[in-house]
C-alpha cells in the first residue's frame, strides 16, 4: 500500500540542537515544521505502518524570479538549501510514531530536489 501527501511551503529542515544557559532546546520554527508534518501525515496514513517502509520526498522549490526562461530551461535541479540530508531528517521525525512506529523500519529513502511553479514536498510512503 502507498500513501502520498503534499506538505506546502518551503520544506524546514532539521538543525542542531541549541543550547540556552541551562537547557538544550529546539528553534520553535523546526518544532513546528514537525507538528505540520506529522499533522499532514496523520491525515493521510490512517495507522503506523507495521513492517518495512519506503519513503520518496520531491521537493519542489519556486524558481527564482529573476532566473530568465532559458536559464528556467536548462537548471531543474535545487541545489540551493536546505540540503537534503536536513530535510529527510526533519521528515523522518516528523513521521516517526505517526505514518510507522520507528524510523528503524524506513530501508528506503529517496530524496528529489528540483526547481517548480510553487514550494511544497510530495511525500510517499510504501508499506514493502
Amino acid at each position: 500500500m502507498t500513501y502520498a501527501f503534499e506538505v506546502p511551503g518551503r520544506p524546514g529542515s532539521k538543525q542542531s540542537v541549541r543550547f540556552g544557559q541551562t537547557r538544550a532546546y529546539q528553534p520553535a520554527r523546526v518544532v513546528n515544521y514537525h507538528a505540520l508534518v506529522a499533522t499532514l501525515a496523520r491525515q493521510a496514513i490512517p495507522t503506523p505502518i507495521e513492517g518495512a517502509v519506503a519513503v520518496h520526498l520531491a521537493v519542489w522549490l519556486r524558481t527564482p524570479a529573476s532566473w530568465s526562461k532559458k536559464r528556467k530551461a536548462v537548471l531543474n535541479r535545487a541545489t540551493t538549501r536546505p540540503d537534503a540530508d536536513n530535510i529527510a531528517k526533519a521528515f523522518m521525525d516528523g513521521m516517526n510514531g505517526v505514518a510507522w512506529h520507528d524510523d528503524k523500519q524506513v530501508v528506503d529513502l529517496h530524496i528529489t530536489k528540483g526547481y517548480g511553479t510553487r514550494d511544497v514536498v510530495v511525500v510517499s510512503v510504501t508499506e514493502l
